[in-house]
């Protein structure tokens, strides 16, 4: 019947009939007719049965459809007849026709009614996936957490207060990219793993920037190598040959030996006194008369002879040797003379082979005065161009072909500088300290332009930087202005990904890394409700039509470590994907994989100032003015406040009217100060029972816990106990629990410090830098915590960063440090907490781990050494430190 509808409309369109294919559920009819300029215009007719049976008939049959559809070449227009007027299609639906058939106008109209009134027309204009993902992506594309976190009543979409950020090129790995760099030369001795791995990284060095840092023609040395093989190979074949002669001389000599024995035995007569004489001494006349070649040296006139000084033996009746039958004997003595002989000649042989054995040595000179006049020359014109930029922002393509550049150098450079004997002969000098307006590098361009070149992308950055607010604006402007047919952006935040995931899917993980990462993008998708199915996301990662916007590495890479090979395996499989990863600590592995690195820079004065006016809409009510006059009257308050999430913690403040802080921990003080009932208190309203530090006692005692097992959101259950153990710990009567679950709960409202994370009921403190500041404050609080456990893991750096805020003087912290012999591992996150401190301390402390790094281990080791050392009392001295 549908068919039939189709044939009859294409005939009153004056369309020819081309073909047709029949299946259960769908009919598709081709016809076409000539057009303006002798062009033939081709239209495909689809009737559509039920589809309704279930989700996946439906979708594999509009997979179906759109496979036969594709294979008509030339369409210019899709009409498709719906059975009845329940049946409807999806945008994503129709996009799947769509693609299939490279057109965007399509036409649907339901049964019974004439094809050619009222069609819907899906031009290019339309969302199709986009569309799908977008509106179950909205509450992605806010700041609801953050605005939880700081409990204001509504959340803000992103692109009503976003401001661009400037970001440097490279990561604090780059460190070539700044300060003076020295060469260096030295000649080396090197064993054969050793040269290959040099000459290797050498040959991929000179690929990448035509620079070599081996000295000399690297074949003639391999030649020369080569001779050497050669000769120890020849001389491994006389020790072979030499030994396997030894071997035989010794058992022909002990053959003879026996026969010589034997034959000396057989003199003897009965009544012959042969007195202190034994055998092997006869054998020893019989060998030295061989010897003079006479066998009456000794004579018969039955004079003594000594026969062996060392063994003082004489032979009373010598004359026996000259009564010995010669027959025979005289043979098998000289035979065993000779052969003794020659066996002490090849066995000096082989000592002198095997004193000759050594291993080939490969003599070769590292010179780095080349690569290093082309990492100078190399940043110089990078500067160059950037700060062009700076003046006139880049064409598209300009900036792409700059971006492959940039990355290009510093791939070449950092695969020089990854061998440790080329890195030790590059000095590279401490880089000065740069305000944030000439930070080299610095470019004054939005992200997004970046992130528009299409190349895989890691975005680093500080706590509360802004990775997040800026891939949420790059999807939320590419699903905006989304065009049938090009590239539109999934963001997904991996920590939710990873709980979808894990909720949804029986999958395992021995099926790889891929697999899991595309199941949990389909759990996670799911988990919106979005339209997106698992046959359009394998149409889209296929085509290339998405770009993947993966936030917070650093979130999940203790508990799924397995992510980073994933993200890095899933853009080998799909090489048309852009994919796109944020993280806060520079990640080697995939800096490795040829990925493009940029590093989120802190506000200028101007761009905080924009991002004041955007949030405060044109300030009706000047706050903006009175958070620029707080922040010029505290200089150290405006210093910190240099990333969104300080900005937006101000902003929040500044609408309630609360006085404003005046140091990131006062900022964060103020705000659980504001949320653990003083802001109730200003409105007269009495509503949390619990003491305000009790509350806070819980509160640190959850978020360090949730920090030791690397969480960021638990059950309530879970920390009903945490909180019970904390009260219980100096509050000893019964009602211990009943004191943590109200404290619990009061947590959560009215104070909202715990807010909602994942559907499943769990809770957490929002943003990650809120429950850090609340472990450095516990770590600062319960000094019986080992406080240097977790020095120099990356989830812990900033932790300890607010800690040094909060501790003051740490040499009692470096002193514990290098008596564990952890300072060294350590000396990231140590420098870091080192320059939280007064410039007269910074400069004390820092010529402290200057002294220590040297004997950084030293107290250790005598520890380790002396089994009588009681480890009570090392804990006693630190606490005296502490």
């Amino acid at each position: 019947m549908l068919c039939q509808q189709i044939l009859t409309e294409f005939a009153r369109l004056g369309y020819a009939i081309a073909d047709t294919v029949l299946e259960g559920d769908f009919c598709i009819v081709c016809g076409e007719k000539q057009a303006a300029f002798g062009q033939v215009e081709r239209v495909v007719g689809i009737g559509l049965g039920p589809l309704g049976r279930s989700a996946a008939i439906r979708s594999k049959t509009i997979k179906d459809v759109g496979k036969a559809v594709g294979r008509k070449k030339g369409i210019v227009h899709v009409i498709i007849l719906l059975s009845s007027n329940e049946l409807k299609l999806s945008k994503s639906d129709l996009l799947v026709i769509s693609r299939a058939t490279s057109c965007g106008n399509i036409s649907t109209v339901q049964a019974g009614k004439n094809l050619g009134q009222s069609p819907v027309a899906v031009t290019e204009g339309d969302k199709g996936e986009a569309l799908a993902y977008s509106d179950a992506a909205q509450s992605l594309l806010d700041n609801a957490t953050l605005m939880d976190a700081l409990t204001h009543t509504s959340s803000r979409r992103i692109d009503s207060f976003y401001t661009d950020i400037d970001f440097a090129l490279g990561t604090r790995a780059h460190r070539f990219l700044e300060g003076n760099i020295k060469s260096g030369r030295a000649v080396l001795e090197l064993q054969q793993p050793e040269w290959h791995h040099l000459r290797g990284v050498d040959a991929s060095v000179y690929q990448l920037i035509g620079v070599h840092v081996i000295e000399g023609d690297s074949d003639r040395i391999e030649n020369n190598y080569q001779g050497e093989v050669d000769e120890q190979s020849r001389i491994q074949k006389e020790i072979k040959r030499a030994h396997s002669e030894v071997l035989g001389l010794r058992l022909e000599c002990a053959r003879l030996l026996q026969e010589l024995k034997l034959a000396a035995k057989a003199t003897e007569e009965p009544g012959q006194e042969l007195a202190k004489v034994k055998f092997t001494n006869l054998v020893d006349a019989i060998v030295l008369a061989v010897n003079q070649q006479d066998w009456h040296l000794i004579g018969s006139d039955g004079k003594s002879l000594r026969l062996a000084d060392k063994d003082k033996i004489l032979m009373k009746d010598v004359a026996l040797l000259a009564s010995m039958p010669e027959d025979g004997l005289i043979d098998v003595a000289t035979n065993y003379v000779a052969k003794s002989g020659r066996r002490r000649e090849v066995e000096a042989q082989l000592k002198g082979y095997r004193e000759a054995v050594v291993a080939p040595i490969i003599s070769v000179t590292v010179e780095t005065a080349p690569l290093v006049e082309h990492i100078l020359v190399g940043r110089e014109a990078l500067r160059r161009r950037i700060e062009a930029f700076n003046t006139r922002p880049p064409q598209h393509d300009e900036l792409s072909s700059f971006l492959r550049d940039f990355h290009h150098f510093t791939r070449g450079v950092m695969v020089a500088l990854s061998h440790e004997i080329i890195s030790s002969k590059v000095a590279i000098e401490a880089s000065p300290t740069y305000s944030y307006y000439d930070r080299p590098y610095r470019l004054s361009l939005s992200i997004h332009e970046v992130l528009k070149t299409g190349s895989n992308l890691v975005v680093y950055g500080e706590a509360g930087a802004g990775k997040t607010t800026s891939l949420q604006m790059y999807a939320t402007k590419q699903l905006a202005n989304y065009v049938l047919g090009r590239r539109f952006a999934l963001y997904i935040p991996l920590n939710r990904l990873l709980h979808a995931w894990k909720e949804r899917e029986e999958l395992s993980r021995d099926t790889g890394p891929v697999p899991v990462l595309e199941s949990g993008v389909k759990c996670f998708l799911a988990s919106l409700a979005s339209d997106l199915t698992a046959v359009h996301l394998d149409a889209l990662f296929s085509s290339g039509s998405v770009s993947l916007l993966f936030d917070g590495i650093d979130e999940v890479i203790k508990v799924a470590p397995w992510i980073v090979d994933a993200i890095v395996q899933f853009s080998r499989k799909y090489p048309a994907v852009q994919v796109v990863a944020s993280s806060r600590v520079s990640d080697a592995s995939l800096s490795k994989n040829g990925w493009l690195e940029i590093t989120l820079l802190p506000f200028t004065d101007e761009q905080r100032d924009q991002f004041f006016l955007l949030w405060f809409g044109g300030d009706p009510h000047n706050r903006v003015k009175d958070i620029t006059a707080h922040l010029q009257a505290h200089r150290k308050v405006a210093a910190i406040v240099r990333n969104p999430l300080l900005a937006t913690a101000l902003c929040v403040l500044a609408e309630k009217n609360i006085p404003l802080p005046n140091s990131e921990i006062r900022l964060y003080e103020e705000r659980f100060r504001l949320l653990l009932g003083h802001y109730d208190s200003h409105k007269q309203v009495s509503r949390i029972t619990t003491h305000h530090r009790d509350l806070e006692t819980v509160a640190r005692s959850i978020a360090h816990e949730m920090h030791e097992r690397t969480r960021r959101y638990m059950s309530k259950e879970a920390m009903y106990k945490i909180a019970e153990d904390a009260i219980a710990s100096y509050h000893h009567g019964k009602n211990a629990r009943e004191m943590a679950a109200t404290a619990v709960d009061e947590l959560i409202d009215p104070c909202n410090i715990l807010v909602p994370m994942t559907a499943a009921g769990e809770w957490g403190f929002g943003h990650l830098r809120y429950q850090e500041y609340l472990v450095a404050v516990e770590l600062n609080s319960a000094r019986s915590r080992r406080v240097g456990d977790h020095i120099g893991e990356p989830w812990w750096h900033d932790v300890y960063v607010l800690f040094a805020q909060l501790a003051g003087d740490l040499e009692w912290l470096i002193t514990y440090l290098t008596a564990q012999g952890r300072l060294t591992r350590g000396l990231r996150t140590i420098t870091a907490m080192v320059q939280q401190q007064p410039p007269a301390v910074r400069q004390r402390m820092q010529q402290l781990i200057s002294r220590n790094r040297r004997t950084d281990g030293k107290f250790a080791d005598l520890l380790a050494n002396d089994a009588a050392t009681d480890a009570a009392g090392i804990e006693e001295e630190m606490d005296y430190y502490r």
